[in-house]
């Protein structure tokens, strides 16, 4: 047996370990189960944590007059549950679905927004901003890109 197959399979091994440990340790940091940094209080209460895996979106061409949606999922890997609000943002074109979203330990939530295109020509970006009460991550801006076409 050539050396090459041992090797790819000892890199895969590494990697799936790797893996495993980084899920693990931020398992057991979301639970409070790692030393406190010094000087912290250790109440064991770490709160609402917010974890988006994106912030952003480019729906690439779209033709005008279109609404466009996008659900991003929010993790709350805290461990108090997790409020979302939702700023006003009626003048962009732009809102969130639901004003507040409500996410509890261990779970995920999706934050759906939609763009209205209506009106907009070429390369355009707008923004949603949402206020949370993780004081990790007190504010989340999604960006939403698209490049709208005219009807013909």
């Amino acid at each position: 047996m050539s050396s090459k197959p041992i090797r790819r399979i000892l890199r895969l091994g590494t990697l799936l370990v790797g893996v495993c440990a980084g899920l693990l340790l931020g398992h057991a940091a979301a639970r409070g189960l790692l030393a406190q940094p010094f000087g912290s209080s250790g109440q064991g209460s770490s709160g609402p944590i917010a974890v988006l895996p994106r912030t952003e979106h480019d729906f690439g061409a779209v033709s005008e007059d279109r609404l466009l949606r996008i659900s991003l999922p929010v993790h709350n890997v805290g461990d108090r549950r997790l409020v979302i609000v939702e700023q006003s943002c009626a003048e962009c074109g732009m809102s969130q679905d639901e004003p507040n979203t409500i996410v509890v330990p261990g779970q995920t939530a999706l934050l759906d927004v939609s763009f209205d295109t209506r009106g907009l020509h070429g390369s355009v970006q707008h923004v949603a901003d949402f206020n949370t009460n993780d004081r990790r991550l007190p504010h989340i801006r999604v960006v939403l890109k698209a490049n709208v076409k005219r009807l013909p």
